[in-house]
């Protein structure tokens, strides 16, 4: 080596801080030049490496999400709720590790990686390269957007919430299968769309029962789709929300009550009917109103 070409004295590219000793070495995969801590035992991978590896993980990822069908995605609640009543559940852990059984009692994503994957991991979430990959994160994905939608948690936080009940988990489960199938979340490019709780349309609040539908966005193309809720429960926590959009939004000019004024942006993007009143909005007969969208 000459030490004109490649000590860090001499090289533009050389690390600056002259406090830290750095020692030349290549790449492990693509010999490119790098300079790394002296006595350091870091596989020496550049940044092009490092973000290809990623890119070809994300894509393996996204091809063994998109393989999965709804009806697949049911099958896989089904039967997680099949283990569990067999082999019993359990909180704060993803297996009973004092059962000493290969089929122990387990939380809801400990029992679907066993469903998924034919037996209990360390981490059912990190699979990538197992055939069952998909179906996990498929299933798990579903459970977030419906928990999420119902109880305003994701599936661990359910799982662990104080006094839940196996039975109560059980009852979830198959509420949970129902709903994949009746298209309550929609997908789109193979993958079940997102969604969040300010992705909300509602119809008059003063119907006994309005309308509420709820936006779904595509994270593979872009589209967007909204979807007429029917589970009381979900109705109720978004028509909740909606409610405490409207009262917090601001309105224009004097001062007046909430959905009087045809000149009022507040006024205008929320219902604000009650039994007794009619708002502007739906003066004139407008069937839905979007909020927060």
């Amino acid at each position: 080596m000459q030490p004109t070409q490649n000590t860090p004295e001499n090289r533009a590219d050389q690390p600056s801080d002259a406090a830290v000793a750095y020692a030349p070495t290549e790449c492990e995969h693509c010999g490119a030049s790098l300079w790394v801590l002296a006595g350091s035992n870091l596989n020496p991978v550049c940044r092009d490496c490092i973000d290809s590896f990623e890119a070809s993980m994300d894509a393996g990822i996204d091809r063994a999400i998109r393989q999965r069908t709804a009806d697949e995605v049911a099958q896989t609640l089904r039967d997680t709720r099949l283990y569990l009543q067999r082999h019993g559940w359990n909180q704060g852990e993803y297996y009973d590790a004092t059962a000493g059984l290969f089929t122990p009692p387990a939380c809801l994503v400990g029992a679907v990686g066993i469903v998924c994957y034919g037996g209990p991991v360390d981490a059912p979430a990190q699979m990538f390269d197992d055939p069952g990959f998909g179906s996990f994160e498929q299933a798990v994905g579903f459970l977030d957007l419906y928990l999420f939608h119902r109880f305003g948690l994701n599936v661990y936080g359910y799982n662990d919430v104080k006094g839940r009940t196996c039975d109560d988990v059980l009852a979830m489960l198959e509420q949970a299968a129902t709903a994949v199938r009746t298209g309550m979340f929609p997908m789109c490019c193979n993958r079940f769309m997102s969604s969040d709780d300010d992705s909300i349309t509602v119809g008059c609040l003063g119907e006994s029962e309005p309308y509420v539908g709820l936006w779904h966005d595509c994270r593979t193309c872009g589209s967007a789709l909204e979807v007429e809720c029917h589970d009381p429960d979900v109705r109720e926590r978004l028509v909740t929300r909606y409610r405490r959009q409207a009262e917090t939004a601001c309105h224009d000019g004097m001062s007046h009550q909430p959905g009087a004024s045809d000149r009022c942006t507040g006024c205008d993007m929320y219902c604000y009917c009650t039994a007794e009143f009619t708002c502007v909005a739906h003066d004139g007969g407008v069937p839905v109103l979007e909020g927060a969208r």
